[in-house]
């Protein structure tokens, strides 16, 4: 009969209820096993408000830890030596690194033990300057380098469900940051809840602007309320009209059944409804890209038109 697999969970934990669990992990790992003392292993950013921290279980076993520093530094990272070589490290970074993105964090970084390296670079980590000594240990600073393939290890083909307006701005934002060709847009009117804010507008932006042949198409069903020209994408698509068009849905046009966004017909994020802010992103989904694609692309070519209130530019 073989052996049940228990469950392995990452959970965000606090330093006062948890220390106990936490400082099993890390005097086996650190100070046991890597024969760290104890006075270096140990500082104050343990009991700091800001400071969190991630406990990896099986079952009810503790197996792994890793901490985030206000600093944007994850640190302390530790998986029990006979819970290794399990793909385990992996799922409790990409935790801490979702945690450190849900923050809006510009500099991602750790310090890194050599022979740790390679498994950071898998994860989207690049080593920046010279080794240096910790504890009589040889490290590598190295810092997040955020591309789309980063994006799909952080996030997997997971579906993360969606239920208010800043988790939509926030991975739109993201997917946007690191596309690289093309970015697609279906809405009715280009609510401003969502589409207004400078996180989301600022990542479109970028990507227009730094990408060669970069392209950016909105297509909406109702442009009366833009019509002012002081809508950001608005503006912005004035400014960049090379690169970003805004199109109006035909009187008779049929519109799609749900409000999009994909990022290089790759990556989705879906309103399952616009007005209430539900819906869904998912990092990994081409088939589900393609599938909005299709009618999207059908709309934009036979369905659609410019509206000429929107391409003057309003001074």
């Amino acid at each position: 009969m073989s052996e049940e697999i228990p469950n392995i969970f990452v959970t965000e934990v606090q330093w006062a209820l948890e220390h106990q669990r936490i400082m099993g992990i890390r005097e086996a790992v650190f100070i046991q096993e890597q024969q760290v003392p104890e006075e270096e292993e140990l500082d104050d950013q343990d009991a700091l408000p800001a400071t969190r921290h991630f406990l990896l279980t099986a079952g009810d076993r503790a197996i792994g830890y890793a901490r985030l520093q206000l600093n944007g530094q994850i640190g302390r990272m530790a998986i029990v030596r006979d819970a290794r070589k399990s793909g385990y490290g992996a799922r409790l970074l990409a935790e801490v690194m979702r945690a450190a993105l849900q923050e809006l964090r510009d500099d991602i970084f750790l310090h890194a033990q050599e022979h740790a390296i390679p498994f950071y670079q898998k994860m989207g980590f690049e080593t920046d300057g010279d080794v240096f000594y910790e504890a009589g240990i040889s490290h590598k600073m190295m810092r997040l380098a955020l591309s789309r393939e980063t994006l799909e290890k952080i996030y997997n083909d997971n579906v993360y469900r969606l239920n208010n307006a800043a988790g939509f701005v926030f991975h739109m934002a993201q997917m946007a940051r690191c596309a690289s060709r093309k970015i697609a847009i279906y809405c009715n009117e280009l609510e401003p809840t969502v589409w207004a804010q400078e996180l989301l507008v600022d990542a479109i932006s970028s990507f227009a602007r730094n990408e060669i042949n970069s392209t950016v198409k909105i297509l909406i069903a109702d442009s009366r309320g833009l019509q002012s020209g002081s809508h950001p994408l608005v503006r912005l698509c004035q400014r960049l009209s090379s690169s970003i068009e805004i199109r109006v849905l035909n009187e008779d046009a049929e519109a799609p059944k749900h409000a999009f966004f994909t990022a290089d017909s790759r990556q989705l994020v879906l309103f399952n409804d616009e007005t209430t802010y539900q819906g869904f992103a998912n990092y990994i989904a081409p088939a589900e890209s393609q599938h909005e694609l299709d009618t999207f692309d059908r709309l934009w070519d036979y369905g659609s038109a410019q509206d000429p209130n929107l391409a003057q530019i309003v001074l």
